[in-house]
């Protein structure tokens, strides 16, 4: 059964057929339970800034001959629409650029890419940015949901674990991170760069 181990993430019987799975998986994302924030949480244990951030000290691999970079495919990608509370959680691709430049390939009808176009490149504004790694694997599930504007998926999150995520505040913007995330890579989309 392909869903035998998101089934045992989310609490069910991992025999559970692949139509009762689906049913219930929606079920409980219609169902959204918002996060809340606290003080601190794992993610804040080792904090480093400016100079001493070297994302090649940490193990991002190539993953194929003729790759053109260091790769990581499992980060939640967290912006925030500036204009609302909504915060969005996506799941793309993500190159080690350099030393402190990463490369985000969000998909062209993502969420991402709607906030980022309509908001912060129309305004030519930075848009925060976190990148998280570790922590609930919940929350890499519905990161790949096609939510709708304006859903969170921590919401949805909540949902399906029955109870609300605690979220802690990242150092570098209002942008919120689960508390128990393993490391946040904190920065900005820049108008008009790409990589």
């Amino acid at each position: 059964k392909p869903h035998r181990r998101q089934a045992i993430m989310v609490g069910l019987d991992p025999e559970i057929d692949t139509v009762s799975y689906t049913q219930e998986l929606a079920k409980r994302m219609s169902s959204p339970i918002r996060p809340v924030e606290v003080a601190m949480g794992q993610c804040k244990e080792i904090i480093l800034e400016g100079k001493d951030v070297n994302l090649f000290n940490f193990p991002f691999t190539y993953h194929a001959i003729g790759d053109g970079g260091r790769y990581c495919f499992q980060q939640q990608t967290i912006i925030k629409d500036p204009d609302s509370d909504w915060m969005n959680v996506g799941h793309y691709c993500m190159e080690i650029f350099s030393k402190r430049r990463a490369a985000i390939t969000p998909y062209a009808q993502s969420n991402f890419r709607l906030i980022y176009h309509s908001k912060y490149d129309a305004r030519n504004q930075a848009m925060p940015i976190a990148l998280v790694i570790g922590g609930d694997p919940v929350c890499y599930l519905v990161a790949t949901a096609p939510l709708p504007p304006g859903v969170s998926e921590y919401d949805a999150a909540g949902g399906v674990r029955g109870a609300p995520l605690e979220l802690v505040k990242c150092e570098t913007s209002d942008l919120l991170v689960p508390a128990n995330a393993e490391m946040v890579i904190e920065g900005e989309v820049r108008p008009y760069e790409t990589l």
